[in-house]
């Protein structure tokens, strides 16, 4: 979804990337753009432990095997929740 939503924005070009890695079985997903990487979603994990905008790789990332592909959601319907103060945190470090 965060791939649709920055599209509808004007910021087009975000590949979905999922990840994969086997021991233990895991799997995780981000967006990437020419050399950004947004993980809205990486504080999940306690060995990272925070939302994540930067250039990748991180050793954290080198963990997992990725593969690329156009986002999985055709459109994100209107909601005022996601104008919140996260995606307005991410929109700061892309614009």
């Amino acid at each position: 979804m965060l791939c649709t939503y920055l599209a509808e924005r004007g910021l087009d070009g975000w590949l979905y990337a999922c990840g994969k890695r086997e021991n233990p079985h895991e799997t995780h997903a981000w967006a990437e753009r020419e050399g950004l990487v947004v993980d809205i979603t990486a504080d999940q994990f306690p060995e990272h432990g925070t939302v994540y905008v930067g250039p990748p790789p991180t050793p954290w990332f080198d963990t997992w095997e990725p593969s690329y592909g156009p986002p999985k959601v055709d459109r994100v319907a209107p909601d005022d929740d996601m104008e919140g103060p996260a995606y307005r945190a991410i929109l700061r470090h892309l614009l």
